[in-house]
């Protein structure tokens, strides 16, 4: 729960001279993200920059910059994954994998780095490395705690089928205007496993604790919209 709202505060600290005031408002973003779709914590975290923040649009210039690397950084891990998963994914799919769909797959990931590119303040801005160090460590930190997670549980299963569950929640993660992916992710391994597979109730279960978890975090931590500006520019 805290490995994304760390990872954004070393972010706005770097880039903005923030403190820890910002991990409550990240954890809301992280939740509302979670619970509705990716834009509405995103939208949450902005409002409350700009009302502590002197400058609106250094603000708005953090939550665009957060969004397209982390796109960018999850598109190339989910990527990275399947390349590493691909002799098990074609044996499970009975086939080889047609070239024309790694091709998409490559040219959809490619798509944050072109908006990138557009971004020449970004470009050239010394925060982008620091923005692609933590939010590449934020990715690769949450997705051991995942696996640890189901290996506990199940500690039988093979380290492989975590890594190919690993990569199809990235995939879903991807998905856009999908509400709570990791449920929907956690009823696609139960309708391809079957109910009675093991696999599927664990990553069910973890799914379920993650949304009450979620909503809990909703309920305490406060949104300090209401607030006084209490941060220069």
């Amino acid at each position: 729960m805290l490995v994304e709202p760390a990872a954004g505060c070393w972010i706005a600290r770097r880039q903005l001279g923030t403190g820890m005031e910002t991990l409550g408002p990240l954890l809301r973003k992280q939740s509302l993200n979670m619970l509705l779709f990716s834009c509405a914590g995103d939208a949450l975290f902005l409002a409350w920059l700009q009302k502590h923040l002197a400058d609106a649009k250094a603000a708005f210039a953090l939550v665009c910059d957060m969004a397209i690397i982390s796109a960018l950084v999850n598109n190339i891990a989910a990527l990275g994954l399947l390349f590493l998963m691909r002799q098990p994914l074609q044996a499970l799919a009975g086939a080889r994998i047609d070239d024309r769909a790694v091709a998409l797959a490559v040219a959809l990931a490619a798509i944050p780095l072109v908006l990138m590119t557009l971004r020449r303040r970004l470009m050239r801005s010394v925060a982008a490395p620091n923005m692609v160090v933590a939010l590449s460590a934020r990715t690769i930190l949450h997705s051991l705690l995942s696996i640890a997670t189901w290996h506990f549980a199940l500690p039988m299963v093979p380290l492989e089928s975590w890594l190919m569950l690993i990569a199809a929640r990235m995939i879903f993660s991807r998905l856009p205007l999908l509400p709570n992916k990791d449920l929907a992710f956690a009823a696609a391994v139960a309708i391809l496993l079957g109910p009675t597979e093991q696999i599927g109730s664990v990553v069910a279960g973890v799914a379920l604790l993650t949304l009450a978890a979620d909503a809990l975090m909703l309920l305490v931590v406060p949104s300090g919209l209401r607030s006084r500006r209490v941060l220069a520019g």
